[in-house]
């Protein structure tokens, strides 16, 4: 009787036992499933959130879409362009004479022809004097009188003194077809007497390190841009080619005046003009525009 009470303890137990953990199981995953499914409020705040996410990303889509559309509308920016100036003669008078030197290239000759002499010019002359205007009745000292005020910088539009006259020479107007430039036509009896030459000489660039060659009958001056470049104040002789060099000769870009004073002491009156780079290759005269 009593191992029978005992026994059915025991089962009741058991029983009992199992019971209550077959309701923690049942627990257990009823809030397992409660963790892992959303509530119905939840679901909702999801969905509302998942909606708003999806207009933003629309409204961001349509935006770069719109954005897409204006740049593909908008007229793409003018490429800069540099501007190309129109090269402008100088401001100087009717007399303008100009030359457009070609600077040296590897197709350069070394040998000199008329296109290595500067031919063309505007000259005003003739300017008469006599030796006893000069200090120690020396004529070649007439060229260091002025004849005209900033006779460095003459440009044509200076009035001529009486009996002078401003006048376009060039080589086919000289005796001489080598680049001489022969003033002897402008002095009809006069012995002794002054000639102004200017000439615009254009380059496309600055440049550096030139020589200037110059060959000359007499008394001789030549101002570049204003400058005094060369003098030659020795006895009279027979002009030929680069008779005198002068070198570290620069010019700007665009055009430079070139004035040059030429004194007349003998029966010839003459002179040579060019200039060469540093390799003594000549910067030749560029054809005419037409």
């Amino acid at each position: 009787m009593t191992y029978s009470r005992i026994s059915f303890f025991c089962l009741l137990c058991s029983t009992i036992i199992f019971i209550f953990l077959l309701n923690a199981c049942r627990s257990g995953v009823k809030s397992g499933q409660d963790e892992a499914l959303p509530s119905k409020q939840s679901r909702k705040a999801d969905v509302k959130a998942a909606a708003g996410s999806s207009e933003e990303i629309a409204l961001i889509k349509r935006s770069e879409i719109k954005t897409g559309q204006a740049g593909i509308r908008k007229k793409a920016p003018e490429p800069e362009v540099e501007e190309v100036k129109k090269v402008q003669l100088p401001a100087t008078g009717p007399q303008t004479a100009v030359s457009r030197l070609i600077l040296p290239s590897f197709k350069t000759s070394p040998f000199l022809s008329e296109k290595s002499f500067v031919t063309e010019w505007s000259v005003l002359g003739p300017l008469p004097f006599t030796p006893g205007d000069c200090k120690d009745q020396n004529p070649a000292l007439a060229l260091d009188r002025e004849f005209l005020p900033n006779e460095n910088c003459l440009d044509g539009n200076q009035k001529p003194p009486p009996g002078a006259a401003w006048r376009s020479m060039t080589l086919a107007e000289s005796s001489n077809p080598n680049g001489k430039i022969d003033l002897r036509g402008l002095a009809k009896d006069q012995s002794h007497a002054v000639a102004y030459a200017i000439a615009n000489i254009y380059v496309p660039e600055k440049v550096k390190d030139l020589s200037l060659c110059v060959g000359n009958s007499g008394p001789l001056k030549i101002w570049i841009n204003g400058k005094l470049a060369h003098t030659y104040n020795k006895e009279p002789r027979t002009s030929d080619w680069d008779q005198d060099i002068i070198s570290n000769i620069a010019l700007d870009q665009g055009f430079n005046l070139v004035v040059v004073k030429c004194v007349k002491t003998s029966d010839n009156w003459d002179f040579y003009f060019r200039l060469a780079n540093k390799d003594g290759m000549p910067l030749c005269v560029a054809d005419r525009e037409r």
